[in-house]
């Protein structure tokens, strides 16, 4: 409970200032960055040995990559792209964070079936070969005229 709250207390400091970027650079470019840290940071949990190593990689850097790579980008993104409908198509933008939740139990059967230490490299893997190419094929965020 303690890492969750810690990971979205962050998440959620964090998402107003990764916001503010957005508007000053390429969202592309903060979603790749954010999620090269986010697969980095759960690749780096299998080096972890204690437990304050857990808190300062899954509760403070992964929260800096799920904000950079997340719905602080994807809400003006979405909102550039869509005039009519708008409402619709953010709360179905807004699926895709609730469909999120879902690495929670991806993560529980892939350490039941591989161990923790090889859960890390699957999960880390998963950002990198599925998120990864959908945003650099399919990301770009005109300007709106």
């Amino acid at each position: 409970a303690v890492m969750l709250s810690l990971t979205l207390l962050v998440y959620g400091f964090l998402a107003p200032i990764v916001g503010s970027l957005a508007d000053r650079w390429r969202p592309k470019k903060l979603v790749l960055i954010g999620s090269a840290i986010l697969s980095l940071a759960t690749l780096g949990c299998v080096s972890a040995t204690e437990l304050w190593h857990f808190y300062i990689i899954f509760g403070i850097i992964v929260p800096i990559g799920i904000a950079s790579c997340g719905w602080p980008i994807w809400a003006p993104t979405l909102a550039n792209w869509f005039v009519k409908k708008r409402g619709l198509v953010m709360s179905l933008g807004q699926v895709g964070g609730g469909l999120s939740c879902t690495s929670g139990m991806i993560a529980e059967m892939a350490i039941s079936k591989l161990g923790w230490l090889h859960a890390y490299f699957v999960l880390g893997g998963i950002v990198i070969v599925v998120l990864v190419p959908l945003y650099l094929f399919f990301f770009h965020s005109p300007p709106t005229k």
